[in-house]
């Protein structure tokens, strides 16, 4: 068990002394209102992107939600609908009990104060410990009705919404929180997802460099270690029979799940009609009468659902991992071909501003100017031991950061100081009047150490080495690496 320091862990303002037992998934301090989460990404604050904390409860789990959705019922709208209520039609079946709106007739705010309430009753200052489920929780409208459609047989579910350099919306989980009435935890991958790239991935990349077999395994095993410390027992995900071309074939259903040591545990609600029965299903947890068999690429049964739901606000459909974009993925293949092994913070980096790169026989050098005083500020929280800052003196401009191999040749110094001052309209002018301004090249060092700067006077130029990656290049070689896959049976 992990506890707070002293054995007291502060619960939506409440104290809990005696050794109340704490997710150790998520120990960072100082997040708003009780919250508590994993380690932020570079560049982002914690107040960007809050998670819950592990309910505890002092009471068995069954007994507990039996008297909490009676409460519920009683008090704050329908939990779960009757078999009275009719049906859901899907893929051309009745699939029994129809599916209500967890809090029908409430306005969003108080959906979240419902749940709240349901977690409180008769226990103040004690919260719930054990989930049945943990449901991986894009913030798409299938991962929504998933989760939804699991919680609608009284069964408590805990989504896990997955972050990194390349997909997530962290600062909107609050939100979706209070829209759809769910309970939602962020949990960066961002380290362990950089290694995927970096080792290549098993099973290839996608239509442009996104690897979604792979990334759909990382993100199950993950969500498979946490079970435990949630005290959950199978997983949920909104994945469809036959809706993406590459990661939800009947058969990349089953390599995801068999790769991910997922077998018997991971549910798919939303297409389980079309799929062998879970153990959660076979032990009698969840009823799969109450479960689905949509598949395709229609939206019309998910839609439909969502109006049984009482959801209103419908995410827009596709989207969300910038890997599946070109002009993303000319920004991050410099970076896994040529800084050997890249982690996270690198390829948030790649997300910033505008990216050059200068390649010396098996030397290359990385440069990232500012588009906008956003990304300014963004660089100070990017910079590491080894990255050179350069900021034009006296002239309003970009801030730029360079990375790649220690000790940059002067010439290429100077180089990128003049790139820099390129994007400054005043240091344009002044050079065009003969002028040349000064840059002020910082070298970052180890935290507590002081860094090393000087200045240098160049004239505003575009015409050196340093040069912004193409999506073509990028695209021969993952063209090339698909071959070889093919050749080698992956995929």
């Amino acid at each position: 068990m992990f506890t707070e320091p002293g054995g007291t862990m502060a619960c939506r303002g409440v104290s809990l002394s005696g050794g109340a037992a704490v997710c150790p998934a998520m120990p960072l301090r100082g997040v708003p209102h009780g919250r508590r989460s994993t380690a932020p990404a570079s560049g982002m604050s914690p107040e960007d992107w809050g998670i819950s904390l592990v309910k505890c409860s002092a009471e068995p789990g069954r007994a507990r939600l039996r008297r909490d959705a009676s409460l519920l019922r009683g008090s704050r709208g329908s939990l779960a609908a009757s078999d009275s209520d009719g049906g859901v039609k899907a893929a051309g079946r009745n699939t029994g009990s129809r599916p209500a709106a967890m809090f029908n007739g409430n306005t969003p705010r108080k959906q979240g104060n419902a749940r709240r309430y349901v977690q409180q009753q008769n226990t103040p200052g004690l919260f719930m410990s054990d989930y049945h489920a943990l449901a991986l929780f894009s913030g798409g409208l299938d991962s929504i009705l998933a989760a939804r459609l699991i919680m609608d047989q009284g069964l408590r579910v805990k989504c896990l919404h997955f972050i990194s350099p390349f997909f997530g919306k962290p600062a909107q989980v609050r939100r979706w929180e209070n829209v759809y009435g769910l309970d939602i935890d962020i949990i960066d991958v961002g380290e362990q997802y950089a290694r995927l790239l970096g080792s290549g991935p098993a099973h290839g990349f996608g239509s442009v460099m996104n690897p979604c077999v792979d990334c759909k395994i990382l993100m199950m095993r993950t969500a498979r270690e946490l079970l435990p410390k949630y005290g959950a027992r199978f997983l949920v995900s909104g994945e469809v029979l036959g809706q993406r071309p590459m990661s939800q074939r009947r058969d990349t259903l089953n390599i995801i799940r068999r790769d991910a040591d997922a077998r018997d545990i991971l549910l798919r609600p939303l297409c389980a009609l079309h799929l062998d029965p879970t153990e959660a299903e076979l032990s009698g947890l969840v009823d799969r009468g109450r479960l689905l068999g949509f598949s395709g690429r229609g939206r019309k049964d998910q839609l439909a659902l969502a109006e049984q739901f009482g959801i209103r606000e419908i995410p827009t459909p596709g989207g969300g991992c910038m890997l599946t974009e070109k002009e993303n993925a000319r920004r991050y293949w410099p970076v896994l071909e040529n800084l050997g092994t890249p982690d996270a913070a690198d390829f948030r980096l790649a997300n910033l501003g505008r990216q050059f790169w200068l390649h010396d026989g098996d030397r290359h050098y990385w440069l990232s100017v500012g588009r906008n005083q956003a990304d300014n500020e963004r660089y100070a929280a990017q910079q590491r031991s080894g990255d050179m800052l350069f900021k034009l003196v006296n002239c309003p401009g970009p801030l730029a950061l360079g990375r790649g191999l220690s000790g940059w040749p002067e010439e290429i110094i100077r180089q990128a100081a003049a790139l820099t001052a390129s994007y400054s309209p005043r240091a344009r002018a002044a050079g065009e009047s003969g002028h040349a301004v000064r840059v002020r090249i910082t070298e970052c060092a180890e935290h507590g150490e002081n860094a090393q700067s000087r200045e240098v006077e160049v004239f505003p130029s575009r015409a050196g080495g340093f040069a912004e990656p193409a999506w073509e290049d990028a695209h021969q070689k993952l063209l090339a690496l698909r071959r070889q896959d093919r050749i080698c049976g992956k995929g």
